[in-house]
């Protein structure tokens, strides 16, 4: 036999990790304008570092946001989780002139944020579970448009804050999801979230909020090719006067899907939508929502068509009744509650939705919800319409 003579050295993960491509990204909305910028990813031969990176220009209000995750798995347990990014929000300001409510201006909130977390999996064959724990930094400033806008608003936004905090997440689920069904069966999954954080340079200042979302379901052996299931979901979050994020309810909760490279369809995912209203209606401190889903198999075509690169797996009927809140109980010198967060309303609604199990691009495994919703409540107060018809991808829950 012959001897390999070549040179030993060690491994270096850089000529497997460097960026090797990137897409445009491509975002529109009506009331953020264009975004415009691109995304990378990236990772190793032997999957010890994976990373992805994004950044973005809106042309609207001329603000730069960049996103950063990275993860390193060379330990096997815990995994270390970076993440770094700036990011935007805009907001209307409405006030009373006249007898009549009326837009004067937008708000513009930055928020910059460094966190390093370790998180515990544990899979099993009837059961997930997951744990993780670490630290962040977090620094949120305000502007407005016009700029004029912000002595008249509460001092709250005009002060720069900086909050370093703890983190802590977990998760459990031993719901099934057997292969031709339409939705998880015969389960609970339960997640719950909280924070502790202190403002910078202002002794005894600390701000803590929790979240907690619990799902449920049974199936029904009822006619069909898979079974029929009954869905229950519930969430809840609460924090204090002080924090500088408020909660949000309202709209339709989904997945964002890439339809081609760097411009992608759908919606956000909500905790606390409630469909048939407008995306984030309401803002508190306090939040909560129910969903009851009733979920029905129609027919499995499993079938493509000629020249089109859309494949149809499955077919479900989904009927639903919902409801949420976020709200203030009440306004507090130097806090984030606006007195029109304390007398929001609670939101309900019934619908019905079309689901198609598909494939895009032949292997691009997506669902996707055709909806009509009913908002049942508080209507007028809230600007939403008799009826939304709406499309999106990805579950409800």
């Amino acid at each position: 036999g012959t001897s390999d003579t070549s040179r030993a050295t060690e491994y270096s993960a850089w000529p497997s990790l460097l960026p090797r491509y990137w897409t445009p990204v491509l975002e529109s909305t009506t009331d953020d304008g264009t975004s415009f910028g691109a995304s990378t990813s990236g990772y190793d031969v032997v999957g010890r570092h994976s990373y992805t990176m994004e950044v973005l220009r809106n042309n609207r209000f001329r603000e730069n946001s960049a996103w950063l995750w990275y993860r390193y798995s060379g330990f096997g347990l815990p995994l270390i989780d970076l993440y770094a990014s700036q990011n935007f929000s805009n907001g209307h300001v409405f006030s009373s002139v006249g007898g009549q409510t009326v837009e004067v201006g937008n708000i513009l909130e930055r928020d910059r944020i460094a966190s390093l977390q370790a998180t515990f999996i544990r899979p099993r064959f009837r059961s997930y579970s997951l744990a993780s724990i670490g630290g962040e930094i977090e620094n949120i400033d305000y502007l407005t448009a016009p700029d004029t806008l912000l002595r008249h608003l509460s001092p709250f936004f005009s002060t720069s804050r900086t909050y370093p905090a703890l983190v802590a997440s977990a998760g459990w689920s031993n719901a099934q999801r057997p292969a031709l069904s339409i939705s998880p069966e015969d389960g609970v999954s339960i997640s719950m979230s909280g924070r502790a954080r202190w403002q910078y340079g202002s002794s005894g200042s600390s701000t803590r909020s929790a979240v907690a979302v619990g799902t449920a379901f049974k199936s029904l052996d009822l006619a069909g090719f898979a079974h029929h299931v009954l869905a229950l979901r519930g969430a809840g979050g609460i924090t204090d006067e002080h924090s500088p994020d408020r909660f949000t309810a309202g709209g339709i909760s989904g997945t964002l899907l890439e339809v081609f490279p760097g411009y992608s369809l759908g919606e956000q995912r909500r905790t606390f939508g409630v469909r048939g209203y407008p995306g984030g209606v309401e803002q508190g401190i306090r939040a909560y929502s129910a969903a009851l889903e009733y979920r029905a198999p129609l027919f499995a075509p499993s079938r493509g068509f000629r020249f089109i690169p859309v494949f149809i797996d499955r077919t479900s009927l989904s009927i639903f009744g919902e409801t949420g809140r976020a709200y203030c109980p009440k306004v507090v010198t130097d806090g984030v509650c606006r007195s029109v967060d304390v007398s929001n309303p609670a939101m309900t609604s019934v619908g019905a939705e079309f689901n198609i199990d598909s494939g895009l691009q032949l292997d691009l495994q997506a669902r996707i919800r055709l909806g009509l919703a009913f908002p049942l409540a508080n209507r007028q107060h809230l600007r939403a319409s008799a009826a939304q018809a709406y499309a999106t991808f990805g579950a409800s829950f």
